[in-house]
């Protein structure tokens, strides 16, 4: 079989399974199908051609004899799948091997084996602009960003967004752009996507939050504190969830960086009351006051601070907390007993003078 005839057997194959419109033209019925009868090209030989049917089989048709000989007979996903993998192996930069990756992708999620389709995804975007960029580029991201691989599917969500064009989609690449430029640390880029994704209309509660606090926190985190306050107090404002308690905090250590250590104090007491409490955060602010109380010079109030936290801090995991604790009390202790200095007497010399 040509290579034309290969991939679009293989392509019969799999439409004819999955129900997906594919581009062919009806004939009629004849004797060797039991229903009916597509084909996708010609032969190439004399009035010849290659049909397919809704029962399965592929035949190529001699058409001055109407002699026919039965390819295959395809049953399942499987058969289909292993067609564009042939074809893929005979002709792995073949005029229709982008399609056949895509179709061998669809392939593969039929048969519920997702690994396997992304490669072929993957080629499938790698080649020219072609129709089915779109839905493949959103699940090939959406994807990867189940399976927390946020680099991959950063990729993915950039391809989605330069060729979404249904307005949910569209959305799904500013969301999806600004989870992971947020979570990869990539500040800049994350400050820029939350800036779109707030300006979503009809955004819902959960995700208004997300972007509020990636606005916010991204601002802060490139010391653009004027530009950070007002999402995070209007997260402070809006929900009871742990970023608002890390909202709190942010904002309490913006007063203590501009030196405002009065205002510092008063937000780390406002964090401490905050219902539901947060125990990650509530120990963040009590480290937070005792660094205020050694900038005062009150080395006794913050000894009895952070004594308070590494006695009573419920969680003996490795999050940082008791190591910056301990870390700080060591400080302490140092400031209030000073070691002191033994100067050691200059060296003495003595002259001998020759008799």
């Amino acid at each position: 079989i040509s290579q034309t005839a290969s991939f679009f057997v293989a392509s019969i194959c799999f439409s004819s399974l999955s129900g997906m419109p594919i581009n062919v033209v009806k004939i009629r019925e004849f004797i060797a199908h039991t229903q009916a009868v597509y084909t996708l090209c010609l032969s190439g030989k004399p009035l010849g051609f290659y049909s397919a049917g809704a029962d399965g089989q592929i035949l190529e048709w001699e058409g001055r004899s109407n002699e026919v000989v039965r390819l295959a007979q395809c049953s399942s996903a499987v058969y289909a799948l292993a067609k564009f993998n042939q074809y893929l192996s005979k002709f792995p930069n073949g005029k229709f091997s982008q399609d056949a990756h895509f179709y061998a992708g669809n392939a593969c999620l039929r048969l519920k084996d997702t690994l396997a389709a992304l490669p072929h995804y993957e080629a499938y975007l790698a080649g020219p602009t072609a129709s089915y960029f779109e839905p493949v580029a959103f699940k090939i991201s959406a994807y990867y960003y189940e399976k927390k691989n946020y680099e991959s599917a950063r990729i993915y969500y950039l391809k989605l967004e330069q060729y979404a064009s249904k307005p949910n989609n569209i959305n799904a690449a500013k969301i999806g752009l600004m989870r992971c430029e947020f979570l990869l640390k990539n500040y800049q880029e994350a400050n820029n996507y939350a800036k779109q994704v707030r300006e979503i209309s009809g955004l819902n509660q959960p995700l208004k939050v997300e972007a509020e606090y990636a606005y916010g926190m991204s601002a802060f985190y490139l010391n653009n504190y004027s530009t950070a306050e007002p999402s995070l107090r209007w997260l402070v404002k809006n929900t009871g969830t742990i970023k608002g308690a890390e909202a709190k905090y942010t904002l309490a250590e913006i007063q203590f960086k501009n030196n405002v250590l009065d205002s510092a104090v008063i937000l780390v007491k406002e964090l401490l009351k905050m219902k539901p409490s947060y125990n990650y955060w509530v120990a963040k602010g009590l480290i937070l006051q005792t660094k205020v109380h050694m900038q005062l010079g009150e080395l006794l109030e913050a000894e009895q601070t952070i004594t308070s936290v590494i006695d009573f801090y419920p969680i003996k995991e490795e999050d940082g907390i008791l190591t910056e604790a301990n870390a700080l009390k060591l400080e302490i202790e140092r400031l209030m007993n000073p070691t002191k200095t033994i100067e050691s007497d200059p060296q003495k010399t003595i002259d001998i003078k020759p008799e």
